[in-house]
């Protein structure tokens, strides 16, 4: 979460980073990163291999690979991604364990929810997955716990699903009202591939709008990275402005 302009800008909420095992081959594997995110949640490397054999019974011979580099006795780069977030919460729960485009492993979450984006009419997001913010970081391990005890009780696939998404806009939200005291501000932009997610920007969207902040989503130019290279000319003009013409004549 950034606040800021097109000249300068301050990250003032992120998710606690996780490791990637294997880098870019987490992002076409995202059992990888299903891996990762068990292996912050798990009291113990005891409770780790039973959630990753129960989550991931195929890859069984994979875990002390990747268990080697998420101890970090093996190089891997740390992220806060939403999407990686996604991809991995979409392995764990068996929808995709391998994908086959960018994104597709988030993608196909979302399409968990496509039915009930159509049908309901009033949400709430107090039916959620626990978090803690410290530091400015979201803290999801309480997440993924009660995530896997919803799993091993065969919760309904759409309910453990519809609750990570109101999970991840409850903490948007608390996100939001936090920046605002900090900043004043009251102008929300949802960017980012991530909103190409229809349920989760309703949702967001929705709560913020009635707490009386000004949303804007993404309407001609893409929300992922279609968008960056338009980003990037904008800024590059501002800051070039802002270098070279005075205040007055902006």
């Amino acid at each position: 979460m950034l606040t800021g302009d097109y000249v300068s800008y301050q990250r003032i909420q992120y998710l606690n980073p996780f490791v990637l095992p294997g880098g870019e081959a987490a992002i076409r594997s995202p059992w990888m990163t299903g891996m990762s995110l068990l292996f912050d949640a798990a009291e113990s490397e005891d409770q780790f291999r039973e959630w990753s054999q129960y989550c991931f019974p195929t890859h069984r011979s994979h875990i002390c690979l990747v268990l080697s580099q998420l101890q970090g006795n093996l190089p891997s780069p740390r992220i806060s991604s939403a999407g990686r977030l996604l991809d991995g919460i979409s392995a764990i729960l068996n929808i995709c364990l391998e994908s086959t485009y960018e994104g597709e492993a988030a993608i196909q979450l979302s399409e968990v929810m496509e039915e009930e984006y159509l049908r309901s009419q009033s949400i709430d997001i107090s039916n959620r997955y626990p978090y803690i913010i410290e530091q400015n970081k979201w803290i999801i391990d309480g997440m993924i716990k009660e995530l896997m005890q919803d799993y091993a009780e065969k919760v309904s696939l759409v309910e453990i699903v519809r609750k990570v998404h109101l999970t991840l806009a409850s903490m948007i939200v608390e996100g939001v009202h936090r920046a605002k005291n900090q900043t004043g501000i009251r102008t929300v932009v949802l960017s980012g591939g991530v909103w190409n997610n229809r349920y989760l920007t309703r949702v967001t969207k929705q709560y913020l709008t009635q707490q009386g902040y000004d949303v804007y989503t993404h309407h001609k130019v893409p929300a992922g990275d279609g968008g960056i290279a338009l980003g990037q000319a904008l800024c590059g003009l501002w800051r070039w402005a802002d270098e070279h013409v005075s205040i007055g004549s902006k």
